[in-house]
């Protein structure tokens, strides 16, 4: 790898709920429409161009947890283990980046979380995702205690930061009030989330240019000379007419499981480019080992694969040809159950599977809508599962998508297509074989109850009343 006397720092940024096409860098923002002019990213747009952007990443899974997970290990579900927010942990074995840097004497610190110091997910022992971190603080932006951190760990030797903010995450700067009245009011006028899809957009410029000033602070403070920097996102968000917030059972379409993905490092990482082959963000990790000379193996092994090479320009994007990315989703928040959906993206096709679920999980989805059609703060919710009972009744149990030419994903070609629908489905099978054994492991009891703790920190987040 160029470069590989340095040893430099590495900022992992996360824009929780940040869609791959809200950046007006997007090479492609079809699905937008006319609203794609609301978002304008000029900070993102720069550090994109002065590196290289990856247009069409997927993440594994539309939760914050287990997609983060994911990227902290390199791993999917049955290795990592985590499949909710809260109540299913980071298996034992499993080894994130922070403490496998920690491991070669880095510095480790993150900065994660909602606002008022809350750090939901990022700080609890029980999710894992705090493993490895030597200082924590928690919060929407950089608090001042990471900045302090920061100014100690400049010059001290290597060290790693992880940022993460909610600040693109619904309600998009409103209240939740206000959002689910915005909910409510375009279901009802037969608009599904389009001031919703307007008000996020115009979020999403606010979160650029306050995301700017907190470039030129680590640009002045010293921070970004020899660090390798990459940001992304976790997951999307839906806003259209097959569903509206990410942690749904539709998961699966463009505006979720797609995500914007940059690597940014003068002298090593190439600029200017811009990928249009599928990467998964299982990929990011084994990516940034190669690119800082980790030498770093976890003992599960990686499922994702290094993109390094193309990062640096030494390979063309086609080397990323062929590259199957896997995501699923369950069907609810809290508790832990199988995946409802789960699906891969493979070239221009997208491969989407409801088919292995069983009855009782569609009784138990159906019982959710009818509670969710009895409630006004929960129609973006009734929305979503009302939309996946439809396929339901109607057989729809396997999608086949060309989201190159159908970027709407309005047109099913699972019966057009035959054989490269059994190419697909044979894939899926396939890793669901070599997985089986680590996912049983993880999966809980039937009927396994929701912690009261649990409970209140998905209502404080918005995903519950």
């Amino acid at each position: 790898m160029g470069g590989a006397m340095v040893r430099r720092n590495l900022i992992l940024i996360s824009f929780d709920t940040l869609r791959f096409d809200a950046l007006s860098a997007a090479p492609d923002r079809r699905l937008l429409g006319e609203d794609a002019s609301l978002a304008q990213t000029p900070t993102l747009d720069r550090i994109a161009g002065e590196g290289t952007f990856f247009a069409r990443a997927v993440t594994t899974a539309p939760y914050t947890s287990t997609s983060h997970a994911s990227i902290f290990t390199g791993t999917y579900w049955p290795k990592h283990g985590v499949m909710d927010l809260f109540d299913c942990p980071m298996r034992a074995e499993a080894e994130p980046l922070a403490a496998a840097l920690r491991e070669r004497r880095y510095r480790t610190a993150q900065n994660a979380g909602r606002g008022r110091s809350r750090g939901d997910m990022f700080e609890l022992d029980r999710v894992g995702l705090n493993r490895g971190y030597e200082s924590h603080a928690f919060g929407g932006w950089l608090k001042r205690r990471t900045l302090r951190w920061l100014r100690d760990a400049i010059g001290s030797g290597p060290w790693y930061l992880f940022f993460h903010t909610m600040a693109v995450h619904r309600p998009y700067g409103r209240s939740h009030r206000k959002f689910r009245a915005l909910v409510r009011r375009d279901i009802a006028e037969g608009k599904p989330f389009e001031r919703v899809r307007r008000l996020y957009l115009r979020n999403v410029s606010d979160v650029d240019r306050r995301f700017g000033h907190l470039w030129e602070r680590l640009r002045e403070a010293g921070a970004l000379d020899e660090t390798l920097v990459v940001i992304l996102s976790d997951h999307g968000e839906g806003l259209s007419v097959h569903g509206s917030v990410h942690c749904n059972p539709g998961g699966w379409q463009e505006g979720i499981c797609r995500v914007p993905m940059i690597f940014w490092c003068p002298g090593l990482v190439k600029a200017g480019q811009v990928i249009e082959e599928p990467i998964s963000t299982v990929d990011v990790a084994p990516t940034i080992a190669q690119l800082l000379d980790m030498g770093w193996g976890p003992s599960l092994g990686f499922d994702g694969v290094s993109a390094a090479r193309v990062v640096t320009g030494e390979e063309p994007a086609s080397a990323l040809r062929g590259r199957e990315c896997f995501f699923f989703a369950t069907m609810g928040r809290g508790g832990t159950q199988p995946p409802i959906m789960q699906g891969l993206v493979k070239g221009a096709t997208k491969y989407v599977s409801f088919a292995h679920v069983q009855e009782e999980q569609w009784q138990r989805l159906r019982g959710k809508w009818l509670d969710a059609s009895r409630s006004r703060k929960k129609q973006s919710r009734c929305y979503n599962m009302e939309q996946l009972l439809k396929r339901h009744e109607r057989g729809e149990l396997e999608l086949l998508l060309d989201v190159v030419t159908d970027p709407g994903e309005m047109r099913n070609l699972a019966q057009e297509r035959p054989a490269l629908l059994d190419e697909l489905r044979s894939a899926m099978e396939r890793w669901l074989r070599e997985n089986r054994a680590e996912a049983a492991a993880v999966l809980p009891p039937p009927g396994e109850a929701v912690g009261k703790d649990t409970l209140r920190r998905l209502k404080q987040l918005g995903y519950l009343d």
